[in-house]
């Protein structure tokens, strides 16, 4: 019977101390909310994709340029740059021979969200 409790209080120990450091770290945590999310993607420019006809890269890169909008990443297979700017401006560029079309990239969350 004394080593079945000692044993039992071993494992409670164990357990304990394993457990611990886990709940100290989340309690030193404070969840983001979804207001704060908001805020955060809000401040930031947004983010558009920006097609352009094949072969039209560099032009399309420095009418770009003079509208000081800022290239993110290129994907040169799909010709898309990723461009960070205001609606305004890039609104301006949709009438352009050089650009197919512009869309807003997509917002992507968790699903636990």
């Amino acid at each position: 019977m004394r080593n079945r409790m000692v044993t039992i209080r071993t494992i409670g120990c164990v357990l304990i101390s394993l457990c611990l450091p886990v709940v100290t770290l989340a309690a030193g945590q404070e969840p983001m909310s979804k207001d704060s999310q908001l805020t955060k993607i809000e401040s930031e420019p947004s983010r558009f994709y920006v097609k352009y006809h094949q072969g039209k890269q560099q032009p399309v890169r420095e009418l770009l340029q003079t509208k000081q909008l800022d290239i993110l990443d290129s994907l040169d297979d799909l010709q898309v740059l990723v461009v960070a700017g205001t609606e305004d401006k890039l609104k301006q560029l949709e009438a352009n021979d050089l650009i197919d079309y512009i869309e807003p990239e997509p917002i992507r969350q968790l699903y636990s969200q």
